[in-house]
């Protein structure tokens, strides 16, 4: 029953171990003989340096975006990186180690504005000048400057009245039974609960305890939903706050405040994708805790590209050979990422289409912070005649130094402009072997090029079995989702630097990978909600029941959390998350053949087969 380990977990934790983060400076690497002399990896992410070079060109009064806008420097903000009006860029700051007063002093004596401190595993969020950054990257304490990557919630983009969740699950005949989840105690984690008073006063949410309310109402969809199916259990909301400390943060004011369950859609694309990140690690140390987490899995099923090898092909995209204009780096060496060897993704951008590759070599932020890449890729939005880069990511990654991380996010003028994405091998240094890559991406207006689910999980969602990662299937008729994102979670370092310190390095190979299967259950969506404040797809706020619906695994994560529930009434509100697991697994509806996969999970809840047989209900409750 359950299959999910292909390695012991024992041996992943030595692999986190022997990734620790080390004290250590990082250092210019020795030039790469497949690299420009003058490409030196970067502790500041590219997504921040092409705002700061844009910055740059208008106080010398270059106009960067047209007409000169020095008076508000806002409009320099993109879908990665955000600026006031005044200029400052809101940054994370990532230690090497942990961080204290002294740390923040020094960051606050360069002028920055300090929104969140997590002293371990070593983050501060700030707001700071543009003249200051690469100062501030300097700090010998910090070893990666990135956007604080803010999240994103997990609602489909198409987006007293009950889920028809509670009928597909069978979470009614299980309250026909008595059972409602008293004395369980649920928490969600999602935007914010603007609207919460008004879905009181319908009748559709009882009293809740807020810790942080936020802004929006996806949390007061979730709320409702974890009430349709567990009308008994108490509810805690804590709003995602500023990105990934905040969101560390709410999880562990949850837990302090307490509650059994938490069901949370946060996404965090800039996460690591073969390791697990400071988001992932903080859940599963809640579960370790034992409280169930029960995460949506994510939406990237149909934005997704295979997992390949990022082995170049020696030519240009689609076989075209330049040059290319607008390409800081020319694009000769690409990869073949789309079905059939085809070396270009085409498809049709957005109003704000944001891309993210990663690949399996050390990322510089936490767990393996100081180190990075030996591997040199970089990605291109190029025309659809391939003859121009639209849109370019091309920070420098050689010899163990250097962020695994390509990010673009693209303008709302380029929006239904067809074009064609590429993945182009710059150098490989001392790397010593191809590394797996991941690319995914967000609003785009469709794609000509087939996607692959397999591997599209959140990259935050990179669980070893403690926490659970949650899928979505049609609330109407239980027909999975194509968009819900499945797995493997597959960890994997490629190459690293001998004792995993950081670079500059000549590069060794990586620990052997290990595989999990990265979807637990499947939820419903496509949901009736009351649409308080307007969320939701159709009619919103609802008149009758349909009028609103709430797609997407955002809306299936509480679904599954809510089942945890009515479980747990039966077997004990402080249950392991495991205990539970095993009875929802045991008994869920397979969507494939029989047992766990990595695209289904287990299958479908199903709340009155996880309470047990009529018999055992009955002994449990004299």
């Amino acid at each position: 029953m359950n299959t999910r380990f292909c390695n012991a977990v024992s041996s992943l934790r030595s692999l986190l171990t022997a990734a620790a983060l080390a004290g250590l400076m990082l250092a210019a690497p020795a030039a790469s003989a497949q690299a420009p002399a003058d490409a030196t990896p970067s502790k500041v992410a590219a997504s921040v340096l092409r705002v700061l070079d844009r910055l740059e060109l208008e106080a010398a009064g270059i106009p960067a975006r047209g007409a000169r806008i020095a008076a508000d420097l806002s409009a320099f903000s993109d879908g990665l990186v955000r600026v006031r009006p005044s200029g400052e860029l809101e940054l994370l700051f990532h230690a090497l180690d942990s961080v204290g007063k002294a740390e923040v002093d020094q960051l606050r004596a360069l002028g920055a504005e300090i929104v969140i401190v997590l002293e371990f595993p070593g983050l501060v969020q700030a707001w700071i000048a543009p003249g200051r950054v690469e100062e501030a990257a300097a700090l010998p304490w910090v070893a990666a400057v990135t956007p604080p990557d803010y999240g994103d919630t997990n609602p489909h983009p198409l987006n007293t009245i009950d889920s028809e969740g509670v009928v597909l699950h069978n979470a009614d005949l299980a309250q026909q039974q008595g059972i409602t989840g008293a004395g369980v105690t649920v928490g969600a984690i999602s935007n914010g609960v603007a609207s919460l008073a008004q879905a009181q006063a319908l009748n559709e949410l009882p009293a809740v305890t807020v810790l942080s309310a936020g802004s929006g109402d996806e949390g007061t969809a979730m709320l409702e939903i974890i009430h349709d199916m567990a009308p008994g259990a108490a509810l805690v909301f804590h709003a995602n706050g500023s990105g990934t400390a905040g969101h560390v943060t709410a999880v562990g004011n949850l837990v302090a405040a307490g509650v059994n369950v938490i069901a949370e859609d946060l996404a965090f694309d800039a996460e690591p994708a073969f390791q697990q990140g400071v988001v992932a690690n903080a859940r599963e140390n809640a579960a370790a805790g034992g409280v169930a987490v029960h995460s949506s899995s994510g939406n990237r099923g149909g934005n997704h590209t295979a997992r390949v090898r990022a082995v170049g092909t020696g030519g240009g995209p689609d076989g075209a050979a330049g040059p290319f204009a607008g390409c800081t780096v020319q694009p000769t060496n690409v990869v073949a990422i789309a079905p059939g060897g085809d070396t270009t993704f085409d498809m049709t951008l957005g109003s704000g289409t944001r891309f993210t590759l990663q690949w399996s070599e050390p990322r510089a932020v936490f767990p393996s912070a100081g180190q990075g890449g030996f591997t040199n890729l970089d990605l291109f939005v190029m025309d659809a005649g391939l003859t121009q880069c639209l849109y370019e990511s091309v920070g420098v990654q050689a010899n163990g130094v250097g962020d695994t991380i390509e990010q673009i996010a693209t303008a709302a003028a380029t929006a239904n402009v067809a074009v064609k994405v590429v993945v182009n091998v710059s150098g490989t240094s001392t790397a010593v072997a191809p590394p797996l890559l991941d690319l995914r991406w967000r609003g785009s207006a469709g794609q000509t090029d087939a996607t692959t689910r397999a591997g599209s999980n959140d990259p935050d969602k990179n669980y070893t079995g403690l926490a659970f990662s949650i899928g979505a299937v049609f609330g109407g008729n239980g027909a999975l989702e194509g968009f819900s994102s499945g797995g493997p979670v597959d960890f994997e370092l490629t190459t690293v630097c001998p004792g995993n310190l950081p670079g500059p390095c000549v590069g060794v190979a990586g620990p052997p990978p290990l595989q999990f299967q990265g979807l637990d259950f499947l939820g419903a969506d496509g949901t009736s909600v009351s649409g308080v404040g307007g969320f939701g797809s159709g009619t919103c706020p609802s008149v009758v029941p349909g009028d609103c619906l709430f797609f997407g695994t955002s809306a299936a994560a509480p679904h599954t959390a809510g089942c945890d529930a009515l479980v747990r009434e039966l077997i004990g509100a402080a249950s392991p998350p495991a205990t539970v697991r095993d009875r929802l697994a045991a008994t869920a509806v397979d969507l494939g053949p029989p047992g766990e996969d990595p695209t289904n999970g287990a299958g479908i809840v199903d709340c009155l087969a996880a309470l047990g047989p009529p018999d055992a209900l009955c002994q449990s409750r004299t």
